[in-house]
């Protein structure tokens, strides 16, 4: 499979993934949406049933994609072993923290903004209603995102300008979808994901940090509550 075919079906999946639940709504799929249904233990809402069989769909298929092209990027080329990548990845768990903290500080001096997250509140209210949601937004949300920001963004216009460049591109295009208002904090996450994914030459170390970095932050956030 060839990079840019790789890319666009990795973005239409991911639009579609994201996308499906809400259009089952529309078209009257979903009737009762909102209703509260309880399987095997287990709390959650028809549309969030739909939403969470999407992202795990999108990443099966992202990973497939990923697992069939054939265009490797120039610093994919580097080997690093699979506990290399877990043992910088959970590194940068810690190191995307105080970024982010960092970030948020600035934030706070430039535009007087706050430093709490409206997405991240509202992600979190949603999980204690239904527990299952934590396995979209520590999950398969991390693992969807990297393989759409960071190998098919970034990689497509590294590809044809530089990984600079693709990062910067890539990273704001992160900031903007997560519609928070916090650009400055995604972005340099974003940029940090990038940082790994090009130091370590796999997509894998990204999506250990990612995926880490949603953990702590939801269980930080039960904190308050």
């Amino acid at each position: 499979m060839s990079l840019k075919k790789y890319s666009f079906l990795t973005l239409f999946v991911y639009g579609l993934s994201l996308l499906t639940p809400s259009l089952l709504i529309y078209w009257g799929f979903m009737p009762n949406a909102d209703k509260m249904l309880v399987i095997l233990g287990l709390t959650f809402t028809p549309y969030m049933l739909s939403v969470i069989l999407c992202s795990l769909l999108g990443v099966f298929l992202l990973t497939y994609f990923y697992r069939h092209q054939n265009e490797p990027l120039t610093f994919e080329r580097k080997k690093f072993s699979a506990l290399k990548i877990l043992l910088l990845g959970s590194a940068g768990i810690f190191l995307s923290l105080v970024i982010q903290n960092y970030a948020s500080l600035v934030e706070a001096w430039l535009f007087q903004s706050t430093p709490e997250s409206k997405n991240t509140q509202s992600i979190t209210e949603m999980i204690l209603k239904m527990p299952i949601y934590v396995l979209v937004t520590t999950v398969t949300a991390p693992i969807m995102e990297e393989f759409v920001f960071r190998r098919a963004i970034l990689g497509f216009v590294s590809r044809y300008a530089n990984f600079f460049i693709g990062a910067v591109i890539s990273s704001l295009f992160f900031a903007i979808a997560h519609q928070d208002g916090h650009l400055l904090i995604y972005f340099s996450l974003g940029f940090f994901f990038s940082l790994l994914y090009y130091f370590s030459g796999s997509i894998w170390t990204s999506v250990v940090t990612h995926i880490g970095m949603n953990l702590v932050v939801i269980l930080l956030q039960f904190t308050t509550y």
